[in-house]
């Protein structure tokens, strides 16, 4: 290998520092070139003093300065080497991505309604009552004492939502002038005895109306008859006075509220004139309303 002279590699290196963009250290190079000769310090690795010589600084004969061939590299690595500032990488780069992205469901889905197991739906997450499905109630506000319209509001029921108990008895022979009888559910002809013929309230509530067929085979004369509902055997509520000159009597009110509570009795008082023609063979039947 022929040496070549100082500012030739001089010329060599501050070209190729040039290219990989460091100037300063090119003109450092440049700056070298006119120190004269004699005065350089020691060479690389401390082993050549005075001119380069390319059998040191040129040792795999490419033309270039072995020590500036490495000026572009990180850890040993070219820029080709390293991936850009700005890149991408492939799903399977990733260490198991592709495996926990299958068990995911995608950003876009939906559930079958079995798949909600637990809290509470909203309301408004219903559908709409209709005449076909069942549905959401999307009324507001308070439904105490209240019921449903088919259009999700709420209103105050007008009646209709009580019970009614029956009332029955057997057929008296003769009603008795200025007795009192007591009948009820029980299917016996009316006693003159009270607490014996009771109908039980199950459910508290008011009663409403009362109505009472009184069926005779022989009519009596024009004399009121009065009719009560005595409840618990000591309070009396009458229900209206009437005739009973005609075989087939109607003994209603509808404007009845007597309160009862769970567990109270009723029965029906029924008060008799003197007759100047007694009612024969007497049957009533009928029933309670109470809400």
């Amino acid at each position: 290998m022929n040496d070549m002279n100082k500012p030739d590699i001089q010329r060599i290196i501050a070209a190729r520092l040039e290219e990989l963009g460091l100037t300063r250290l090119s003109r450092m190079f440049s700056v070298e070139h006119n120190v004269p000769r004699g005065t350089h310090k020691a060479g690389v690795g401390g082993s050549a003093s005075g001119d380069m010589l390319k059998s040191i600084y040129d040792t795999d004969d490419d033309a270039k300065v072995g020590q500036a061939a490495n000026a572009d590299t990180v850890d040993g690595k070219h820029a080709s080497d390293l991936a850009p500032a700005a890149h991408g990488h492939a799903q399977s780069d990733v260490t198991n991505l592709v495996t926990d992205l299958a068990g995911k469901a995608a950003v876009s889905h939906a559930h079958a309604a079995t798949d909600i197991t637990s809290a509470t739906l909203d309301g408004d997450r219903l559908p709409a009552l209709s005449t076909t499905k069942r549905g959401g109630v999307k009324a507001t506000g308070t439904p105490s004492g209240k019921f449903l319209k088919d259009d999700d509001t709420w209103a105050t029921p007008g009646g209709g939502l009580g019970y009614a108990l029956t009332l029955t008895a057997l057929t008296l022979a003769t009603l008795t002038d200025g007795a009192t009888y007591y009948f009820g559910s029980k299917a016996v002809a009316p006693v003159t005895t009270a607490a014996r013929a009771r109908v039980y309230i199950p459910k508290a509530g008011t009663i409403k109306a009362t109505y009472i067929y009184a069926y005779c085979t022989t009519p009596g004369s024009s004399e009121d008859v009065y009719f009560y509902i005595r409840k618990n055997n000591t309070t009396d509520t009458l229900i209206v006075s009437r005739l009973l000159d005609a075989a087939d009597i109607l003994i209603d009110n509808a404007s009845l509220s007597i309160a009862v509570a769970q567990g109270d009795y009723f029965e029906i008082k029924v008060v008799c004139p003197a007759w100047a023609t007694n009612p024969a063979n007497v049957h009533f039947s009928g029933s309670v309303y109470i809400e």
